[in-house]
């Protein structure tokens, strides 16, 4: 893990040890660590896509993804698909990095955000091109 991905790391796991200890009930606890753990590794994803960490990253976004789902929160899971894609497309899986923005589309159609609906179809079509051809020229 890179120098820089270890600072953002840091501040988060404390500020997650802090929001979870100061929340009383026992359900409640966990999910302000599981909200709390899915934001440090979406943070963690996206550190190493800044750092062309691809592989790592993805491990990461894949992790957020699940909690993410799991707490219902449909604009981080949108986001995480999102980025799933991103990393793929930089690892030239585009059949795979397709699939992930293909995934996302929807969640943010469903959420209203227009903006991530359009960047969502607008890389799954350039991925469609890039496949048509055969890879970037």
């Amino acid at each position: 893990m890179s120098e820089r991905v270890k600072r953002i790391c840091a501040p988060l796991l404390l500020i997650a040890l802090v929001v979870g200890a100061r929340v009383t009930s026992a359900d409640a606890s966990q999910s302000a660590l599981d909200k709390a753990y899915a934001g440090m590794l979406y943070e963690v994803g996206r550190g190493n896509y800044s750092v062309t960490q691809y592989s790592q990253a993805i491990l990461s976004f894949e992790q957020a993804l699940a909690l993410y789902r799991a707490m219902g929160d449909q604009w981080y899971e949108g986001a995480s698909l999102f980025y799933l894609g991103l990393c793929y497309d930089s690892l030239g899986d585009h059949p795979k990095a397709s699939d992930y923005y293909q995934q996302a589309s929807p969640v943010f159609r469903e959420l209203g955000d227009r903006v991530g609906e359009a960047a969502s179809l607008a890389r799954k079509r350039t991925e469609h091109w890039v496949q048509l051809v055969g890879g970037w020229m």
